[in-house]
């Protein structure tokens, strides 16, 4: 399995998710992750971690995509991973765990009973710290952030 990133610029987020995510279901392809954000001129970027076996079939996706009402473009990201960042949301009830982390938090947020550490990671950097964050056995969710320029 490959794993491929493709951005949906499009005018309406909701209707084209609603139908992305037909589309996805009714060939089987397996989302592993998904954002969505707006740019300066209202425009959404929905960004999607797909798993493909053959190159055929990402062009195939990207070719269905674009047919759908709304969508403006439909960008290929492989050549631009290495800029995509994630963002890790680790919970936890002690402050001492975090100096058993390698990194600093780029933001921490106190709850009543836990605080949330937030992490923003280059692609690079990721599957060091998924390591690092299986291993002290904190909870966490991850997600993909979107691209730097």
């Amino acid at each position: 399995m490959k794993l491929n990133y493709i951005n949906v610029i499009t005018n309406n987020s909701i209707w084209v998710i609603n139908r992305l995510s037909n589309l996805f279901r009714k060939r089987n392809y397996s989302i592993e992750a998904f954002s969505a954000s707006f740019d300066e001129k209202w425009r959404w970027h929905i960004l999607i971690w797909i798993q493909t076996e053959e190159d055929w079939e990402l062009e195939q996706v990207i070719s269905q995509i674009y047919k759908l009402f709304d969508v403006i473009k439909v960008e290929n990201m492989e050549d631009r991973q290495k800029e995509i960042r994630y963002v890790f949301s680790v919970k936890n009830t002690c402050k001492k765990t975090l100096k058993r982390i390698s990194r600093e938090p780029d933001k921490i947020i106190e709850t009543d009973k836990e605080w949330i550490y937030i992490f923003i990671l280059k692609k690079k950097h990721r599957e060091e710290f998924l390591s690092e964050l299986n291993n002290l056995k904190l909870n966490y969710i991850q997600r993909v952030a979107g691209f730097t320029n």
